[in-house]
């Protein structure tokens, strides 16, 4: 009797990887922080991208400017990894990352404080996004980030450099309600596209990215001034290895 070993490869279909607005917060003014309440849930793999706005800059901060600190009710970790300092403007911006390790149900909450580089509360006109990022690896997720402003019609949001599969994620508010957003840069999914409520519009694109240069940018309907903020995550599963994939083993028997 000859017995030969086989195996099967059962593998899911590759996933793609998004980035979806969960909540957005626009022109609260008088405020310190915002809590924002979870209606559908953040799975455990996920990320989480925050952007903050306030109108306050390192005049009132203190150099480099203010800053954004983040938590959530399930006690997950946020780390501020860009940010813009625009006095000419009067507004900073801010840009959070964190990892999802314990699940967040819906009635969880997420809150976000703006502070002085001394930690105290800062209070001024917010706006805050919060977005849901599909499975991330869980540690050295942030491949880069990036920041820039201008005065244009196709703003870019800084290089990034990519180190894929990555997700990458660019952020802008535009400074006129004149000159709206009109397009995204080539291969970016749109996710926000409204008016900010404090006399700007807000706009944030996604894109998957493989290992190179990349600059998020868009195109305006006009010159406007502009600041954005970007990053780019490293995806999990690495492409290649479909989500949900196992192996099994099977044995027949030969005469």
């Amino acid at each position: 009797m000859k017995h030969l070993l086989t195996l099967l490869l059962l593998a899911a279909a590759a996933r793609a990887g998004t980035i979806t607005q969960v909540a957005a917060v626009l022109h609260d003014v008088s405020k310190s922080s915002e809590t924002i309440v979870i209606s559908g849930g953040i799975a455990t793999g996920h990320g989480v991208i925050v952007i903050g706005e306030i109108d306050k800059t390192s005049t009132n901060c203190s150099s480099p400017g203010c800053k954004l600190v983040v938590s959530d009710s399930r006690g997950n970790t946020y780390t501020q990894v860009a940010a813009l300092d625009n006095v000419s403007m009067n507004v900073d911006q801010m840009l959070v990352v964190g990892y999802i390790g314990n699940a967040l149900s819906a009635g969880d909450t997420v809150t976000v404080n703006f502070r002085k580089q001394d930690s105290t509360a800062i209070s001024g006109a917010l706006y805050v996004f919060l977005y849901d990022v599909s499975p991330i690896t869980p540690a050295n997720y942030v491949v880069s980030a990036a920041s820039n402003r201008g005065y244009s019609a196709t703003p870019t949001a800084g290089t990034l450099t990519a180190s894929g599969p990555n997700l990458v994620f660019a952020f802008w508010d535009h400074a006129s309600l004149n000159t709206l957003y009109s397009a995204p840069g080539s291969g970016f999914t749109t996710i926000t596209n409204t008016n900010d409520g404090g006399g700007g519009f807000a706009s944030a694109q996604f894109r998957e990215a493989q290992s190179g240069s990349i600059t998020p940018g868009e195109t305006l309907t006009g010159t406007v001034n502009w600041y954005g903020l970007s990053v780019a995550l490293q995806e999990y599963p690495a492409i290649g290895v479909a989500e949900g994939a196992s192996i099994g083993g099977g044995a027949r028997i030969e005469p």
